[in-house]
């Protein structure tokens, strides 16, 4: 079968689709569609991701680091195009991935999926979680025994004057709920003469003989 074909058939056949580990999908793309459109050029050319080869600049500052969601991610990507090139045929695949540490429960607790405030989206909801008497403090706390706390903000029909972070005051959580549109903004271009003017005059930020 010709190559292009098969690449047209593979990619008709991902079309619409969702990747059945949805959690890594909306963890690393905030959604669980199937989105690569396979080309030529990924399995001619080395240096083009494909799903059999991946390139991945690891680290902080960059796309993060090689975790259990995408190793599910390019297993996936990898049957795609298997069933398609060889059909009829079972696959048995060996992993040698070192990071399964890193992998959590579906919805379970992390700390890194927490917003702060109502602003921000988290990628991947958490459950809910009952305080027991043994998780109880000697001290006074806002938490009590058979209390349930909540990790995610109440959508906006469900949330209480009493919802939402519990370092603001009632006043600072209803002013910071709601989206708030700004009004147009417009920009002007100023002359150098002008803003010159106005940074000796109104604003202060230089002296009149100060050289630009």
């Amino acid at each position: 079968m010709d190559w292009d074909v098969q690449i047209d058939e593979i990619n008709q056949k991902r079309e619409w689709q969702h990747y059945k580990s949805e959690s890594s999908a909306k963890h690393l793309q905030q959604d669980s569609t199937k989105k690569t459109q396979l080309t030529k050029a990924m399995f001619d050319d080395d240096l083009v991701d494909s799903p059999f080869l991946k390139l991945f600049q690891f680290g902080a500052s960059n796309e993060g680091y090689w975790t259990n969601n995408h190793v599910k991610l390019q297993f996936e990507d990898f049957i795609d195009c298997m069933q398609v090139l060889f059909p009829n045929h079972d696959f048995l695949c060996l992993f040698d991935q070192s990071s399964g540490h890193t992998f959590k429960r579906e919805n379970g607790l992390d700390p890194t999926n927490m917003n702060l405030g109502f602003v921000g989206k988290n990628t991947s909801p958490m459950r809910s979680s009952k305080v027991t008497k043994d998780e109880i403090g000697n001290h006074p706390g806002k938490l009590k025994h058979n209390d349930v706390q909540c990790f995610d903000f109440p959508q906006k029909d469900d949330c209480s004057e009493e919802d939402g972070p519990f370092w603001m005051t009632k006043e600072e959580r209803l002013e910071t709920r709601d989206d708030k549109f700004a009004p147009d903004t417009e920009t002007k271009e100023k002359t150098y003469k002008k803003l010159r003017l106005e940074l000796i005059g109104a604003k202060g930020l230089i002296e009149e003989k100060q050289r630009p």
